[in-house]
């Protein structure tokens, strides 16, 4: 399953993230979501972006996490917490 982002619709309220931590990865942690609304103001120009996992083919978080945390368990990505550092 694919998620697609209206982000002309999105109001960067941030519900997404601690909503996608706690169903997913059963953590009340937004760092752990999979789902990133961020917004940066440059020179007055307010820019807005709406990241989330496509689960892409290389899984190129996994193989980039340093303490070997995530790994792909046939469907999704799964972070172990005993691991993860937070980084």
């Amino acid at each position: 399953m694919r998620l697609d982002v209206l982000e002309d619709k999105c109001a960067l309220c941030g519900a997404c993230e601690p909503t996608c931590a706690l169903t997913h990865f059963k953590a009340n942690n937004p760092k752990k979501s999979a789902i990133r609304a961020e917004m940066w103001v440059l020179k007055g120009d307010v820019r807005t972006r709406v990241r989330v996992c496509r689960l892409c083919e290389e899984k190129a978080c996994v193989k980039a996490c340093p303490s070997s945390a995530l790994r792909f368990n046939g469907q999704r990505i799964e972070v172990d917490g005993a691991l993860c550092t937070l980084c």
